[in-house]
């Protein structure tokens, strides 16, 4: 659950190319309340793992569950290359 400020994302990721990591936190009715892009590069070039550290500020009005989506974009075909989420439940 959130309540206002900032959520610290610390980890490891694997992009799949040089388009930034878009980090979202989504209300369940589909509002984004919170918005950060990283753009990572690899602590291990063959593995292509990047080490992640990052705040996501967000602006809620009263306590409410959330989910952490994280998409990136294709470099060369238009849309979502890959997309996971976790959920903040109320």
């Amino acid at each position: 659950m959130i309540s206002g400020g900032t959520l610290v994302v610390q980890g490891m990721a694997r992009p799949f190319n040089s388009q930034p990591l878009i980090f979202e936190l989504i209300t369940e009715q589909g509002a984004v309340v919170g918005h950060q892009a990283e753009s990572l590069l690899p602590l291990r070039p063959m593995a292509g793992i990047s080490p992640l550290k990052l705040e996501i500020p967000y602006s809620v009005t009263q306590a409410r569950g959330v989910r952490l989506v994280v998409h990136q974009a294709g470099d060369h075909i238009p849309g979502v290359m890959a997309l996971n989420s976790v959920a903040f439940l109320q």
